[in-house]
């Protein structure tokens, strides 16, 4: 393999696992342990309805009840999109080697 096809392949399995890296550690922030299962079930969804989604997972949904008190509701999810966006953008700026 070529340098210039190594860096090819490292640009594409960057930008494929960066929003799932994303994924469990917005979610890890509010100390919700999450699978990539998990996160890969709903791929293909938008980001904030990924997050619903997941939010919606029965084992997802009693941890944070065990954690917050409460099932996870609109404005949590608003809450982990808000986070989502930011770290996304700090990697995806991050320059390729």
């Amino acid at each position: 393999m070529n340098n210039s096809s190594f860096k090819y392949l490292k640009a594409v399995f960057y930008g494929c696992f960066s929003p799932l890296d994303v994924f469990l550690e917005i979610f890890q922030k509010k100390d919700i342990e999450i699978t990539e299962e998990e996160v890969r079930k709903h791929m293909g969804y938008q980001n904030w309805d990924r997050n619903q989604a997941i939010s919606k997972l029965e084992r997802f949904a009693m941890l944070w009840k065990e954690k917050y008190g409460q099932y996870p509701k609109t404005k949590d999810v608003d809450e982990l999109y808000a986070d989502f966006e930011p770290a996304l953008l700090s990697i995806s700026s991050k320059p390729s080697v």
